[in-house]
């Protein structure tokens, strides 16, 4: 593919995505009120969402938290996953919960969102 129909493809590419999801797109605020009636099956689409939105597949993210925690327990290592892999507070401290001993971060930034074991 030539650079340039590659250039201009990316630079026309929000323009498309910000018509496609205008027609039914939710703010978070719209998306918050839909969750907080129950049951939004249905209602809510991973194109409704705002970006950036963190979609997680529940169950593989337990059991893959379980085994990490187990197989650090079993080789008599402390747990210390780093927040830059995921950016999210929340499993940050589902991780802690889990038996991790922390989170640690590259920079300042990063630190400060994650939780402390304080």
């Amino acid at each position: 593919m030539d650079r340039r129909i590659f250039v201009a493809g990316a630079i026309a590419a929000p323009a498309v995505l910000r018509s496609a999801t205008a027609k039914r797109g939710y703010s978070w605020q719209e998306v918050e009120k839909i969750l907080d009636k129950g049951d939004p099956k249905g209602r809510i689409t991973r194109d409704d969402l705002p970006t950036p939105a963190l979609l997680l597949d529940l169950n593989a993210f337990e059991s893959n938290v379980a085994y990490m925690t187990k197989y650090a327990k079993d080789h008599n290592r402390a747990l210390r996953p780093h927040g830059k892999t995921h950016k999210c507070p929340e499993i940050a401290k589902a991780l802690i919960r889990a038996g991790a001993v922390g989170a640690c971060a590259a920079k300042l930034s990063e630190a400060e969102v994650l939780p402390t074991m304080a």
